[in-house]
């Protein structure tokens, strides 16, 4: 999945991390019972893809060959070290991680391959996931794996749920302690709960339903797991690094992705625990062996066996590791990297959650509570010891319902969602208080709503539908007050305001796809064109907030119409009436503040003559259109003489751009005024060229075939203008194209019909 950004890097790699799963070296000698089940690191195959990408070489029946480079000699890195010091086109050493060859063969000319490798097919598919099933169902179907961008899209579309978290293991320092070589370490990451429950399912939508936290009121699809070692793998339940044979400081660099259930990302945290793995199963006593028993379970997609009795001491866990998912002050993990603390403690003791859950996860956590993190001391916490052992882990999350930003008012989104959760089961338990919980958190929430307006706008339109969502809630919930509705209103200017910005103009799709398919508040066109009315009203006194509503007009009124499509096919057309006196009266408000003599609302003047006209094509949908052409029309003429003449030729402009002006009965209300107004600033002089391209734009409608009838048009056109626009022309000479222009486009339009009236003129 990659974003345009990733299509202008200079050099993209399809990198392969080869992982062999058995015992640590490979080898016949059977005389010892050797440890099986151990991933290995094996090798590396690179290929450079950048001509794919960039579409220079374009073949999908292209079979490509990736050079497989080994990562050891297996066996002689027991007897003798290997000194590797530049790249080696046959072997790298053990201490050469797989990440260390990575970047060598990315950089080598040509790797001595000896006929190893791996063949593939690649080829570049442009569109979503969705269009290039479509589009390419030879290549792609429903089985095919999806690898997601580690990290957003450049568009989030509502019903994209997300929330993953790709915990990468990096690297760490291990001392020998007792032992006179460095440790085979293994890192098993699990996730558990603050009980020490182990996290063992994954949720999946696969019916696109939003989710909620009421999750036993929708099917849904219950994975067994929560970890996932790539795309396409099934989850499992815990995931075991591989292991690097005497490796005091190992780098792994091994990404994982963990999904979790939303309502269950709070109570989590990623467990990590270190053991020493010997390459030799320890015998034990042959009463022992006689009572052990070894079980098989896959993991990964291997089968690891599991020793329950006689096992050698140094295989169980020495040291444990955990950072918690979510912060104390309500946000996720941060993106980067994390140096977390290992603790050391009796096994039995670092299974148990509650002794540790309460220590500090990392160093920057232990240097806030006041600790040094510096000394070579151990320091007692509790009963876990802080070891000298350092480990590093990175994380990014990846979750449309979870934010880092501490500014980001969660308890909008998490107030609305428990709110809903609280009504639905007082309907079944009608003694529960669901008004007690709602008007005790009133001061709370008008805090939040207030904080929303300030959030950064990449962190906002991430959680769109969810932030739209909860605003809506919270305005239906208490539909009988207008405690929230200003800022309910407000907060939804601010977030179309963001979505106009340029930087963020790309998810124009995504408000209006949540419009037409997820919004669904039915009563939301009252108390939208309530406040919207008293912001008109009151235009003198908040001529900032309406200003900036003015600017999400369009967005506000397609809101409103889609409120009240919604409304009619429920309660059909129930409150027709009262809808329609609505819309009067606000137009009613819109023609006594242009009408008004206030010095302070010019702006706001402008502005709505710029935006009342994006409102039209969707409030006929839903309104009789002559009566909106009329309204438009007494509109029009509240604007005061001599003032705003571009800016009101411009609306005119736009008004013939809209569905209304195709319509036959709309023209004939319109034509009028629209003559006589370009008749009166052409006498003038006033706005030459904004008056020739409204004439121009009415006489290319009228010239359309697909718009009714049109010979009375054009000769009410002419009958109005003709002899004003030769006037224009001979006072201005025929150096104004824009004049001349129009008249020829007049001249056209005139059949036989109408030559005799214009010798008449």
């Amino acid at each position: 999945d990659l974003g345009s950004e990733d299509l202008k890097r200079e050099k993209i790699s399809f990198v392969c991390q080869i992982v062999r799963v058995g015992r640590m070296e490979l080898r016949d000698n059977n005389t010892k019972k050797l440890t099986s089940g151990l991933r290995r690191p094996f090798g590396v195959a690179v290929m450079d893809v950048t001509d794919i990408i960039t579409g220079k070489m374009d073949d999908e029946d292209k079979q490509h060959f990736i050079p497989f480079q080994p990562l050891a000699l297996d066996d002689a890195i027991r007897h003798k070290q290997l000194n590797i010091s530049r790249f080696s086109p046959r072997v790298a050493g053990e201490n050469d991680f797989l990440q260390t060859v990575i970047n060598k063969v990315i950089t080598a000319k040509e790797v001595n391959h000896k006929g190893q490798g791996l063949w593939v097919t690649l080829k570049l598919l442009p569109g979503d996931i969705h269009h290039i099933r479509k589009d390419f169902p030879h290549l792609v179907d429903r089985s095919t794996a999806v690898a997601r961008k580690m990290g957003f899209p450049e568009i989030i579309m509502p019903g994209d749920v997300r929330n993953d978290i790709y915990v990468t293991l990096a690297l760490g320092d291990f001392d020998k302690g007792s032992k006179t070589t460095p440790k085979n370490v293994e890192v098993t990451m699990s996730v558990y709960d603050e009980d020490g429950k182990k996290l063992e399912r994954a949720l999946r939508d696969k019916r696109g339903i939003r989710e909620t936290i009421m999750r036993s009121m929708y099917e849904w699809l219950w994975e067994e797991n929560v970890i996932f070692p790539g795309a396409g793998d099934e989850g499992i339940n815990e995931y075991k690094s591989v292991i690097y044979y005497q490796v005091k400081q190992p780098r792994w660099f091994e990404t994982i992705k963990v999904a979790i259930p939303i309502e269950d990302v709070n109570r989590s945290h990623l467990r990590f625990t270190f053991r020493h793995r010997s390459s030799q199963d320890s015998p034990g006593s042959e009463s022992d062996q006689r009572s052990n028993t070894v079980r098989a379970h896959q993991t990964d997609g291997c089968y690891h066996r599991c020793h329950h009795s006689s096992k050698d001491k140094s295989e169980k866990i020495f040291a444990l590791s955990f950072v918690k998912l979510m912060r104390y002050d309500g946000t996720t993990l941060r993106d980067g990297e994390h140096d977390l603390i290992v603790y050391k403690a009796e096994a039995k003791k670092l299974e148990d959650s509650s002794l540790y859950l309460n220590l500090p996860a990392t160093k920057m956590e232990l240097e806030e509570k006041g600790y040094s993190t510096t000394g070579k001391n151990t320091q007692n916490l509790g009963n876990c010891t802080i070891s000298k052992d350092s480990f590093q882990i990175a994380t990014l999350v990846c979750s449309t319902k979870l934010t880092q930003n501490v500014t980001f008012p969660l308890r909008v989104i998490k107030f609305s969602l428990r709110y809903e959760v609280v009504i639905k089961i007082q309907s079944c338990v009608p003694s529960y208080p669901a008004q007690w919980v709602w008007r005790s958190n009133i001061s709370l929430l008008q805090q939040n709503l207030r904080q929303l307006m300030k959030v950064e706008g990449g962190e906002v339109v991430k959680f769109l539908q969810d932030t739209l969502d909860a605003l809506f809630n919270i305005m239906m919930e208490n539909s009988d007050s207008d405690t929230f509705d200003t800022l309910v209103f407000d907060a939804l200017v601010f977030i179309i305001g963001l979505i106009a910005d340029r930087k963020f103009q790309h998810f124009n799709p995504v408000l209006e796809t949540y419009i037409r398919k997820h919004f669904s508040a039915t009563l939301a066109y009252t108390k939208l064109t309530k406040v919207l009315k008293n912001y008109v009203d009151n235009a003198e006194k908040l001529t900032e907030q309406l200003l900036r509503a003015m600017k999400a007009l369009e967005y506000i009124f397609k809101f409103i119409v889609r409120s009240r499509v919604l409304f009619n096919q429920l309660y059909e057309n129930k409150g027709e009436a009262d809808f329609m006196e609505s819309l009067r009266n606000l137009f009613t408000s819109f023609n006594d503040m242009m009408n008004s003599n206030s010095e302070n609302t010019g702006m706001v003047k402008g502005a709505a003559l710029k935006y009342v006209p994006t409102i039209v094509n969707d409030v006929k949908l839903v309104f009789d259109p002559k009566e909106l052409s009329k309204l438009f029309t007494e509109f029009i003429l509240k604007v005061p003489l001599g003032r705003l003449v571009k800016q009101k030729l411009d609306c005119l402009i736009d008004i013939v751009h809209s569905d209304l002006f195709t319509h036959h009965d709309c023209r004939e209300i319109f034509l009028p005024l629209m003559t006589d107004q370009l008749k009166f600033h052409l006498e003038k002089r006033e706005e030459p060229k904004a008056c020739c391209q409204l004439l121009s734009d009415i006489l290319e409608v009228l010239y359309r075939k697909d718009v009714g009838p049109t010979q009375w048009h054009v000769q009410i056109v002419m009958e109005k203008l003709l002899r004003t626009v030769n006037r224009t022309v001979i006072s201005m000479g025929r150096d104004s194209p824009h004049i001349v222009s129009s008249l020829d486009v007049m001249k056209v339009l005139v059949d036989d019909l109408h030559y005799g009236d214009m010798l008449l003129l």
